[in-house]
Order: structure tokens, then sequence, then C-alpha cells
């Protein structure tokens, strides 16, 4: 069973040496396809560096790409391995979540899935609102973010469409397919996620904002485009 991790980058020169350094060592990952969405600071420039000591890992690039949805899409278009695991550069996978995940997919009833996660840096009030998400909206709803480190059988992913090019939820529209796909599976050990968003924007008004944007989804039906149009609002503000 082959692994294909499939990582969308846009202007990361801060964190992509880091980010390459720890997963291009882990075992079970078969190939590694960063695709860029049009950057233009030093982040293709780190990427060549590492190509020419890693074969494992690619890069595709292309103004073409920009959009998350659009970036993953092409990376799995060329990926080999008959598992897609995506993966945000500012997330780092446990040394033993290759083996975890192969272990799991030989229950062929399992589509894909995710995994619990946990900040880099923990406030008391960041660490009780990811342990509420690790429990409500991962494990009972089965709903998964990008940041959960989503995994699927190629088979399945083409059969599902791949992601939705929208501008925003992209991750969220594609684990609702899933679920009425086959069963999924919520893994440990933890993903551990930067806390550099909430810190930027704050804990509280970026706790806010994502279940603003949940509820508008959910319940409002209010469409992705409107959806990235109060998001970068709330960012930028």
């Amino acid at each position: 069973m082959r692994i294909s991790a499939i990582v969308p980058v846009l202007n990361e020169e801060s964190f992509i040496d880091s980010f390459l350094q720890w997963h291009l060592t882990l075992s079970g990952i078969d190939e590694w396809i960063l695709v860029d969405g049009g950057s233009n600071d030093r982040t293709l420039e780190r990427i060549h560096a590492f190509q020419s000591q890693y074969s494992q890992l690619r890069l595709i690039a292309g103004e073409h790409l920009r959009g998350r949805a659009r970036q993953m899409n092409a990376g799995a278009a060329s990926a080999v391995g008959e598992v897609l695991l995506f993966l945000h550069v500012d997330c780092k996978l446990g040394q033993f979540a290759p083996d975890v995940l192969k272990n799991t997919l030989r229950d062929e009833k399992i589509i894909g899935g995710g995994f619990y996660k946990k900040y880099e840096y923990e406030t008391a009030l960041l660490k009780l609102y990811r342990s509420l998400m690790n429990l409500v909206r991962t494990k009972w709803l089965r709903n998964l973010v990008g940041t959960n480190a989503i995994f699927i059988r190629r088979s399945v992913f083409e059969t599902l469409g791949g992601y939705p090019e929208v501008s925003i939820l992209e991750d969220m529209i594609l684990c609702d397919r899933m679920k009425s796909a086959g069963k999924l599976a919520m893994l440990k050990p933890y993903l551990i996620v930067s806390s550099r968003r909430y810190i930027k924007d704050g804990i509280v008004r970026r706790m806010i904002m994502a279940v603003r944007i949940l509820i508008l989804f959910r319940i409002m039906r209010v469409e992705p485009n409107r959806l990235k149009m109060y998001y970068l609002k709330t960012v930028k503000e």
C-alpha cells in the first residue's frame, strides 16, 4: 500500500524548511508532492534545495494552480499512491502516523478519515477549544477539516470527483461526500498544528469566526464564495 502525501503551498518560506526537515525523514510515506499556487517569496527556492537530497519529493507549480482545492486536485492527479494524504504546511505528522494509517486501512470497509489534533502552543482556552472540536466535530460528527490531515483511498477520491473547486470549505464538502461513500476512521497520534493564526488574529476572535462560518454554512446554507469574503474581512480587520 503506497501513500502519496499532497501539500498545497503558497508563500511559506518561513515554514517550509522545518516542515520538510521533519517529514522527509519519516518512513512509510512513498512520495511527497508539494503543489505551489504562485509563491513570490523563496518557497520554491527552498523546495528545490531539498529536492537535490530527497528523491521522494516532487514539486508542481504554476499561477494557474492558485486555490487550495485546485492545488490538491493537481497533486492527486499526479500521485502514484493508492492512498492520498492531504497535509497543510503548518501541520506535523506524528512519527508513527504512517504506520497507524496503513494498519487502519487494512480494513477494506474504511475508505478514509483523518487525525485528531493538538496545537503546537496551547493556552488553557485553546486546549479546551480543540478538545471540544476533537470530541464533537471530529469524533461524534465525523466532520473533518484540512488541519485533520484528511486521507482517502485514491479510487474513492476519484469516484467522488476530488475536491470541489470552491474558495473555502472544500475540505468539509469533500468530507460530507466521504461519509456517504463509506466508513471513516479518526486516528491518533495527534497531528500537531501551528497556533500561528490564532496568535496573529486573536484566539477568541478566531474561535468565534470558525463557529460562525460553520453555522452560516451548515444551517443558513450560505455559499462558500460569500463565506470567503467574510473570512478575509475578519482576518484583516
